[in-house]
C-alpha cells in the first residue's frame, strides 16, 4: 500500500523505572540496532519493538505535531 509506511515504535523497559515507555519512532531498524548496541541493550531484556502500518498522512501528522515542542 504507497499511501501507508511501517513505522516501529522502539519500547524501553528502564526509561520510566520499570514502566515500558516509548524510547523513540523510526522508520529504519538499523536504527534500532545502533541505538540497542551504543547503550549496549540487549532484545527483550531491556527493549522490544512493535511494528506499526500508519497512513503516511498520520505520519505527516504526527511530526506536525512533534515540531511545536
Amino acid at each position: 500500500m504507497r499511501n501507508s509506511v511501517n513505522v516501529y515504535v522502539v519500547l524501553d523497559r528502564w526509561a520510566a523505572w520499570g514502566d515500558e515507555a516509548v524510547a523513540f519512532i523510526t522508520t529504519d531498524y538499523d536504527e534500532i540496532r545502533a541505538w540497542a548496541e551504543e547503550i549496549n541493550y540487549t532484545y527483550e531484556d531491556d527493549y522490544w519493538v512493535e511494528e506499526v502500518l500508519l497512513s503516511r498522512s498520520d505520519v505527516k501528522a504526527m511530526a506536525e505535531r512533534l515540531k511545536r515542542y
